[in-house]
């Protein structure tokens, strides 16, 4: 749960600062699986910075390590930065 808080946090929180949109957040769960998706108004895409600062820039470097997988799905209205995570204990 905790790693699920924390990839949460930080998904919203990058999306807020760089897209500067208002964001949507979903998360689906299933069986063993928990999808998060924020969805933000902006078509810039979020990288992995190659230097990281001791309090800046590594919430792409979290998401990545704490994440089964992660990515981003451009559209019209801007994009979804989107996780997958193991999960234990989901019945559905």
């Amino acid at each position: 749960m905790l790693h699920t808080q924390l990839v949460v946090t930080e998904l919203v929180t990058n999306a807020a600062r760089h897209a500067q949109t208002a964001v949507d957040l979903t998360i689906f769960t299933a069986v063993g699986r928990v999808r998060i998706e924020a969805r933000d108004g902006s078509a810039a895409r979020p990288t992995p910075p190659q230097v990281d600062t001791p309090t800046r820039h590594r919430g792409v470097h979290l998401i990545e390590d704490l994440s089964d997988g992660w990515g981003v799905e451009a559209d019209d209205a801007g994009k979804v930065v989107w996780c997958e995570l193991t999960s234990r204990g989901l019945t559905r």
